[in-house]
């Protein structure tokens, strides 16, 4: 017989959430959730769901993709209606273009409709937070009646864990809905989402076309990317069966590690001398995982050579880029029956020899980087990221590499030991995640210890995360690599033979001092002088502080030598789009 029990649809809800595994709720609260704020309350004060308020939404959405990211950690994302969910639209675009998703529950609209309210859509008319939703985010719903519950929320939570397709879903809530009553079937309201089963295999039939291709071919590049995660082992094996130089994404460099003689590191403009190399020079690319887009492919003109590809891909329509041979499916199933499909290895000797001297020519184009540590009194950057990156992997955590020249930098310095320890959101390289996200996952009780690089720029846009830290108890680290600039841009602006401007302080104007505001908000600060064993010394303190900690670091920033790693290849950006384009379209550029 089945059970019934009557409660409101916000408590319908989380009894929903909290039996399908969601453990976190990040969010803000206000006049348009006041009934899912009580209902979630009541889960937090039972211990089945632990409730994180935070000081903005943006940080609340950044964190929930940390933790879904990190660990897969299931949370939810809360928020008021108006400013408030338009707030979490950032956060909810990293997780997008990362292939990550959590559900968005944000107040809406009475369905009684009784005309323009404070903190809404502009224009009149009903739904309006649905349509705006359903265009930035994988899918929008409204619960327009109690018995909703029972379908949207699950049809919801699944497209959140969709494989291949996973990304933010929001569900509207009206404000009157929220607190309506219902006698609930609890067999129907408590029912568990299946977990996701083994990834399909692909066509034989596409399999022997790509092990025909790569009996074609000696010079042979594998390109892994974000579809790759869980497949080291499997790109290690066909690499070392085929002599195929491995290439890591931006979004996946710590899929192989970096030890693994086959492994020439990232490719693209902010990649590396040896991933560029075998890029250019490979006549078959096998993209695992991987769109290959924007900077890590010179936007379409990296693989000067090739002849051939292949794309593994769970997603039907990715597996068909650069024309390829296409091998839709699960990563580690696709390689396995690749391999599987190969005569015994005939290995280019020649094609190995050049990949170790690339391999060399780029640790020695780093360690003269290294060895010159100081540029005018400061020390430099990439010499800080080195220090910063060698002291988290011979102490063990998470690695969060922010946006601009400190994405790229950890991007071309970064050494990975391990699977899973490094993350940066390259699909939106939205400033202020890497704050957000040490955040988010400082909170995981016996959870990897996390440690934030961002610059002075990306943490004043989420500096407020901080508070949140702070408030909350979460053991975390960030950096702060401060050169008063938007480098990145500014660097740019330079190499296009611009100006730098509106991208840096006003000459004169003094250095915020990070520590002491860390400090204003309850956390730890430490000031690192101008030595790589002062940055280590911070590092360590603020790792043996029991709490939230930011080190401050000021570093050189300039157009001398030393202060940054160059940048390798081609980009399609502003006044260099027009040579891009024509190699791109097959052309000679004027």
């Amino acid at each position: 017989m089945a059970r019934f029990e009557k409660m409101t649809v916000a408590e319908a809800l989380a009894a929903f959430l909290v039996e399908n595994g969601v453990r976190y709720a990040f969010g803000v609260g206000g006049h348009g959730n006041t009934p899912l704020v009580e209902a979630l309350r009541r889960r937090h004060r039972a211990g089945s769901l632990r409730v994180v308020d935070v000081q903005h939404e943006a940080i609340a959405a950044h964190a929930a993709t940390a933790m879904q990211w990190a660990c897969g950690t299931q949370s939810v994302v809360f928020t008021s209606i108006g400013p408030g969910w338009f707030n979490t639209l950032i956060g909810q675009n990293t997780a997008m273009s990362n292939g990550l998703g959590f559900l968005v529950l944000a107040g809406d609209k009475t369905t009684a409709y009784e005309g323009p309210n404070m903190q809404q859509l502009m224009r009149d008319g009903q739904f309006g937070f649905v349509a705006a939703a359903g265009i930035v985010s994988k899918k929008a719903y409204s619960v327009i009646d109690p018995r909703n519950v029972y379908s949207v929320l699950r049809e919801a939570l699944a497209k959140t864990r969709e494989p291949a397709g996973a990304g933010t879903v929001n569900v509207f809530l009206p404000m009157n809905i929220q607190a309506a009553t219902h006698d609930y079937n609890l067999d129907l309201l408590l029912r568990r989402l299946p977990e996701a089963g083994h990834g399909p295999r692909p066509d034989p039939a596409q399999l022997k076309l790509a092990a025909e291709a790569i009996s074609r071919h000696r010079k042979i590049v594998l390109r892994v990317g974000g579809g790759a995660v869980g497949a080291g082992a499997q790109i290690k094996a066909l690499a070392s069966h085929i002599g195929a130089a491995v290439v890591m994404g931006p979004v996946a460099l710590d899929v192989v590690e970096s030890d693994f003689p086959l492994n020439v590191g990232p490719a693209g403009s902010k990649g590396s001398i040896s991933g560029n190399f075998a890029s250019e020079n490979a006549t078959l690319v096998i993209n695992v995982g991987s769109r290959g887009v924007c900077q890590s492919d010179c936007s379409g003109t990296l693989y000067a050579s090739a002849s051939e590809f292949i794309n593994i891909n769970l997603n039907a329509v990715e597996a068909l880029r650069y024309d390829g041979i296409p091998l839709v499916g699960d990563a580690r199933a696709a390689l396995r029956d690749l391999l599987a499909e190969l005569p015994p290895p005939q290995l280019d000797a020649d094609w190995l020899r050049e990949i170790e001297q690339a391999r060399q020519r780029w640790a020695a184009y780093l360690q003269d980087y290294y060895d010159h540590p100081i540029v005018g009194g400061k020390l430099t950057q990439p010499a800080v990221v080195k220090a910063v990156d060698d002291f988290i992997n011979s102490r063990g955590g998470l690695k969060i590499y922010d946006a601009g020249d400190v994405q790229a930098h950890g991007f071309q310095i970064a050494r990975h030991l391990e699977p899973k320890t490094f993350f940066s959101d390259t699909g939106n390289s939205a400033m202020g995640f890497a704050i957000c996200a040490a955040f988010g996952l400082g909170l995981i009780e016996g959870g990897r210890y996390p440690t934030a690089i961002v610059g002075d720029g990306s943490f004043l846009m989420q500096a407020q995360a901080v508070r949140d830290m702070v408030k909350h108890g979460a053991r975390c680290t960030v950096v702060v690599l401060d050169n008063q600039a938007m480098g990145a841009i500014t660097g740019l602006q330079w190499a296009q033979n611009y100006e730098g401007f509106a991208s840096s302080d006003p000459p004169g104007l003094g250095a915020v001092d990070f520590a002491a505001l860390a400090e204003s908000m309850g956390a730890a600060g430490f000031r690192a002088q101008a030595s790589l064993d002062s940055v280590v010394d911070c590092l360590d303190r603020a790792r043996r502080h029991n709490g939230p900690a930011v080190v401050d670091v000021k570093v050189a920033f300039g157009r001398e030598k030393y202060t940054a790693l160059g940048a390798f290849g081609r980009w399609n950006v502003g006044p260099w789009s027009e040579a891009v384009e024509a190699i791109w379209e097959g052309k000679t550029p004027e």
